[in-house]
């Protein structure tokens, strides 16, 4: 037992006594029991909890690779403006990751060495690349779609998204107006 702990205690509980006006003070002894009063002086905290945990939903944002792609992190893409509508659902019924729906998410608390998360903006770069020679790229559906003479242009993707999208799905999701 730590005695100058056991010293200090002493004189706070006797200046607490005279301020109290007590005149008489017993001698008090710490007890080295585990259950001095019956009950354990340090419990264990809501053990009763021990065997709660959060319900994990399945990801209502993460991007499923193509077929013949395995990314090492897995993508999510955030759009708290535009998927409550798209989807149909409430900002706090379309889940992210784990427990952790669009309206709360915060990015820097789950990014991980699995998990890679990018709002629409970091989907496309700034720029739009082209080129003033038609046929650049030959036989592609890009050239085929949108037939222009004398350019060619690239998409303007994030470098990132060749991991996840083959070129047979972008030619499939992409529109151009």
């Amino acid at each position: 037992m730590n005695e100058k702990l056991a010293g200090a205690v002493t004189i706070e509980l006797e200046q607490f006594l005279q301020a109290l006006g007590v005149s008489t003070i017993e001698i008090f002894q710490p007890t080295e029991k585990a259950f001095p009063f019956g009950e354990a002086l340090a419990p264990a905290p809501l053990t009763a909890l021990t065997h709660a945990k959060v319900v994990e939903q399945e990801s209502s944002v993460k991007v499923l690779a193509s077929t013949g792609l395995n990314p090492v992190k897995s993508l999510y893409i955030i759009d708290p403006n535009q998927f409550p509508s798209v989807m149909g659902r409430d900002v706090r019924n379309i889940n992210v990751i784990g427990s952790s729906h669009l309206a709360n998410f915060d990015r820097s608390l789950h990014q991980s060495e699995n998990s890679l998360f990018l709002f629409p903006d970091e989907l496309f770069i700034c720029e739009l690349f082209y080129t003033r020679s038609k046929g650049l790229l030959p036989n592609t559906w890009l050239d085929r779609k949108l037939n222009l003479d004398n350019l060619t242009i690239f998409l303007p993707l994030n470098s990132i998204l060749k991991d996840y999208l083959a070129s047979q799905n972008l030619e499939a999701q992409v529109q151009f107006f």
